[in-house]
């Protein structure tokens, strides 16, 4: 009777310790299995430290260049974009850019960033841009400038005038050769009837853009440079000149800057000299009268408003006979 009581309570109390003992914390010490917990049902494995989580791939965008951007040729492209990694964090300053061609000729390109993270994975996106041909710069107009005549010249008439222009074009170089004129001749001069005229100077570069210039030529009608002949026995010398249009150094002279003439003649036979003040600077004529008989001879200068003298004329001469009576 007394035996049967103790395998009794053994039976209870063994249950009793096991759970007991489960209550006191985790299977697992130090990567060992407890003993108790051998019997619980645990095992080794349980014991194992947690599989760290799965890499992943790093997510990559471009910013630009954006799909389908077009870009002229010799353009560079401006290249960004991001790269986030789940493990790594942010790597946009390791991506690599790259296309399929060495260089970017004229056609489309696919333009890839890619980035590899720690784990040896690689992200990665795709844009497609097009190189096309540069836009030529807009053609600009030629410059044009006549150098001769200037504008206001005074030629007699039957005098030729140099047709001289420089051109020049930003896309075409110098087009000084190119310049044509209105009624010019084939050497490059001009002949013109008395009267005022309007000469042009004009030039067309090759994108077709024309200009021009123009000059105001005043022709006078010719007037001889010597004494008139009807005067040669009457006493009576009349005088003709032409109105000066340049000075010595070539640069222009209007009429307008003339004050008028010195005429100086001188009586062979006598050796009297005499110079006659001509105030009037649009004459071109003047008649001496009363001339004694003997040879006399004459030369014109022109003064301008600043006093300035110009050289004496071509000496004309002319005889007036002993009969004349004048």
């Amino acid at each position: 009777m007394r035996e049967s009581f103790l395998k009794i309570a053994l039976i209870i109390i063994l249950p009793y310790s096991l759970e007991a003992q489960a209550a006191k914390g985790e299977p697992c010490s130090d990567g060992l299995l407890k003993g108790w917990a051998k019997k619980q049902g645990y095992t080794q494995a349980d014991c194992a430290p947690p599989a760290p989580p799965p890499n992943t791939a790093p997510s990559v965008s471009i910013n630009s260049p954006t799909e389908g951007a077009q870009y002229e040729q010799g353009t560079v492209p401006i290249f960004s974009g991001q790269a986030m990694d789940a493990e790594d964090g942010d790597l946009s300053s390791a991506i690599r850019w790259s296309s399929e061609a060495s260089a970017l000729t004229l056609g489309s390109h696919a333009i890839t960033a890619s980035v590899t993270d720690s784990g040896g994975l690689t992200g990665s996106a795709v844009v497609t841009i097009t190189i096309t041909e540069p836009t030529p710069p807009p053609n600009t107009a030629p410059t044009l400038n006549i150098t001769s005549p200037v504008d206001g010249t005074q030629v007699e008439e039957g005098t030729a005038i140099n047709l001289t222009a420089s051109a020049s074009d930003a896309e075409d170089g110098d087009l000084s050769g190119a310049v044509s004129w209105s009624h010019a001749a084939s050497d490059g001069s001009l002949l013109l009837p008395v009267g005022e005229h309007i000469v042009t100077a004009s030039v067309i570069d090759s994108g077709g853009i024309s200009i021009m210039e123009q000059v105001t030529v005043i022709v006078i009608a010719a007037t001889p440079d010597v004494a008139d002949d009807t005067a040669l026995n009457s006493g009576i010398a009349n005088l003709n000149w032409t109105i000066p249009t340049a000075r010595l150094d070539g640069s222009p002279l209007s009429p307008s800057e003339l004050s008028g003439y010195e005429l100086y003649m001188t009586h062979e036979e006598s050796g009297a000299d005499a110079v006659i003040n001509i105030q009037d600077p649009l004459t071109v004529s003047h008649s001496v009268e009363g001339l004694q008989s003997g040879t006399h001879h004459f030369a014109i200068s022109a003064l301008d408003n600043n006093g300035m003298k110009s050289e004496l004329s071509q000496v004309v001469s002319i005889t007036v006979s002993s009969n004349t009576g004048s």
